[in-house]
């Protein structure tokens, strides 16, 4: 038998990555992230965060459709395990600028929320964002 191992690419921030207290601040990051991307599909993206919520990495998990994007804890969870993350913040981008969450993008939320619990890292929120500039936080909400 051969087994093959897959390469997990992920981006490493600076050292003393900004901090993030709050949605706003994530938000500003993920701009920052999304603009290079193609804003007519959706990116699920992860924010990897140390002991005192400054982000030491991130990784785009997934690029999907206009529409949908599909998403597993497993795939979520690879870079931040490997960079030894703290807690991590989730968020995809709404391409229709509407920040309002759909069913399933509560039901991943409550699922990697759960899967956090269980791998001891925390998902300290869930994102929403648009091209225009609004955002939901699904912890604030």
């Amino acid at each position: 038998m051969k087994y093959t191992l897959k390469t997990v690419t992920f981006r490493a921030a600076e050292p003393q990555g900004p901090s993030i207290d709050g949605p706003t601040a994530a938000v500003r990051i993920l701009h920052e992230l999304l603009d290079g991307l193609d804003q007519d599909r959706e990116h699920f993206i992860v924010l990897a965060l140390n002991c005192r919520g400054r982000t030491i990495g991130y990784q785009v998990v997934a690029t999907g459709t206009a529409t949908s994007c599909l998403v597993h804890p497993r795939e979520v969870f690879r870079g931040a395990l490997a960079l030894g993350a703290h807690a991590i913040i989730v968020a995809h981008n709404h391409p229709s600028n509407d920040v309002e969450p759909s069913l399933e993008d509560i039901g991943l939320t409550r699922r990697l929320i759960d899967s956090g619990e269980v791998l001891g890292i925390p998902v300290v929120d869930s994102i929403v964002i648009t091209a225009n500039g609004d955002h939901r936080s699904m912890v604030e909400a």
